[in-house]
């Protein structure tokens, strides 16, 4: 019998990214006397729906045959299979009951600290999934305490970014909803969405050029994950996260995660303190400039102030990385529903110094921000993307975040990503079926790179930011009088 295996090969922007997990929690309070089998079996069914619709996202990334036409090293795929709507429950979705001191009600006073639980127990995932075995595109975990379900989910970063992490999520939640809901399906996408030819396609289509990598600045490089230097000394924890890790023994020192919640009066305070000592007369900064460089200073500030006198890993100079959701910019032809990575990374640099002296108005850390981000366009994407579509070698991608060492780090800003549209229906949960808080874990990965985030909103009046530091920084963090003027620790 023929193989009924689909194998996709994946994109170049695909492979700027590893094959870890970053989870997203969502907080959702359950109807009194609903049972979690119940729901656990609700979820599944809505699950297996949604598998049947994206058959791909229920399949495997894999390293790709070197026999494969058009093979290069470092090539991944994806392997998938038709599914059948009347099989069996999806294994990717794991039941668990949580055991917590504290009631639903009590969390949510508190305000969803991210600490309560230890993440492992919401969603085990690998630092790094295993590509010669296949790694789960899509895994989850429905976990209960008493009134409520911790829902949390992953995806193979490998295949997949955080918008369409979302849109995932959305279609979950829609087909769930349509067990008891006439019409509720999940909607149909345009095919664009799952086509990993398209960016090649719209890239010739559109009269971009190669470009040698040679004439290429550092920004543009490190858009795509080519301008941090692979001589540059790694430590061995660092090199042995970089590969294919289960199994691993976790390292002695781990970080520990803390949100922080912002006020929109403090917000708007900070943005107007920024504003007011820009010299540089130029465009106004935007509230994501000056909380992004708030977040950037102090986490360099905490990190230098828990060093020992003898400690030389923090750098002289520090590269933030910030997120890129290229959706808009690359071409007005990508579909915002488009399923693939179609992250790149802006670059921002500064002293470690500067970051540190009080007389550098915070309003100069946002503008160099800003000046990175003001070169976000078409052209110069589709200029990163000639970069890494001509890379002989996907291995050689590697942004700078992926090290403990240095100064480095990526703040990426999930601000926007429209969670309040997923909605699970009000026949078993409550708040219509809406999430009351999301929380975002980086898992075992935490222990491998520096990156924080900026949580989705969930409703007006501030913002949530997750903080990874080792416990000796959170606490010099905790400390710092200028980071604690505006953002108060949940």
């Amino acid at each position: 019998m023929a193989s009924k295996t689909v194998y996709v090969a994946l994109t170049p922007l695909d492979h700027l990214h590893q094959p870890n997990y970053v989870k997203l929690c969502y907080y959702l309070p359950l109807k009194p006397n609903v049972s979690a089998q119940d729901v656990y079996a609700d979820l599944s069914k809505g699950l297996r729906k949604t598998f049947v619709q994206l058959p791909w996202l229920g399949g495997k990334v894999h390293n790709q045959a070197p026999d494969t036409p058009r093979w290069r090293p470092g090539q991944r795929e994806i392997r998938y299979e038709p599914v059948s709507a009347d099989g069996p429950p999806p294994h990717q979705l794991r039941y668990k009951e949580l055991s917590s001191d504290l009631t639903y009600a009590e969390l949510k006073e508190e305000g969803f600290p991210s600490d309560v639980f230890d993440d492992e127990d919401l969603l085990a995932v690998p630092v790094e999934g295993d590509l010669e075995a296949g790694c789960d595109i899509f895994v989850a975990q429905a976990n209960f305490i008493p009134g409520a379900c911790v829902l949390c989910m992953s995806t193979c970063h490998a295949a997949i970014d955080g918008t369409a992490m979302v849109i995932v999520m959305k279609a979950w939640a829609d087909n769930c909803r349509s067990l008891y809901e006439e019409g509720a399906e999940a909607e149909q996408l345009p095919v664009e969405s799952f086509d990993r030819n398209l960016l090649d396609r719209l890239w010739e289509q559109e009269g971009s050029r190669n470009v040698p990598a040679e004439s290429a600045d550092w920004w543009t490089k490190g858009l795509v994950g080519l301008e941090f230097d692979r001589s540059d000394n790694e430590d061995a924890t660092t090199k042995k996260f970089n590969g294919v890790l289960n199994g691993y023994k976790m390292p002695s020192r781990l970080m520990t995660n803390r949100t922080f919640y912002m006020s929109s009066a403090n917000i708007a305070a900070l943005q107007k303190e920024c504003n007011d000592a820009d010299t540089d007369g130029g465009d106004a900064l935007s509230s994501n400039d000056v909380v992004t460089a708030l977040m950037w200073r102090s986490l360099v500030r905490a990190r230098a102030a828990a060093a020992s006198p003898d400690d030389t890993s923090l750098s002289a100079e520090s590269v933030l990385e910030s997120a890129i959701d290229g959706r808009t910019d690359f071409s007005q032809a990508v579909p915002p529903s488009y399923m693939g990575n179609i992250t790149f990374y802006n670059q921002a640099q500064l002293q470690v110094a500067d970051l540190q002296d009080p007389s550098v108005p915070l309003g100069q850390v946002a503008r160099v921000i800003r000046a990175g981000a003001g070169r976000v366009n078409s052209a110069s994407l589709q200029e990163g993307y000639s970069l890494i579509r001509a890379v002989p070698d996907y291995r050689v991608l590697r942004p700078r975040f992926r090290r403990l060492k240095g100064a480095d780090m990526l703040i990426s800003n999930l601000l926007l990503f429209p969670v309040n549209d997923i909605v699970f229906g009000s026949e078993k949960f409550g708040n219509s079926g809406r999430a009351e808080a999301v929380r975002c874990f980086m898992g075992q990965f935490n222990h491998a790179a520096r990156v924080s985030f900026v949580l989705p909103r969930r409703s007006a009046g501030g913002i949530e930011l997750s903080m990874n530091l080792y416990e000796e920084e959170m606490d010099s963090l905790l400390e710092d009088d200028d980071f604690g003027r505006f953002c108060l620790p949940l």
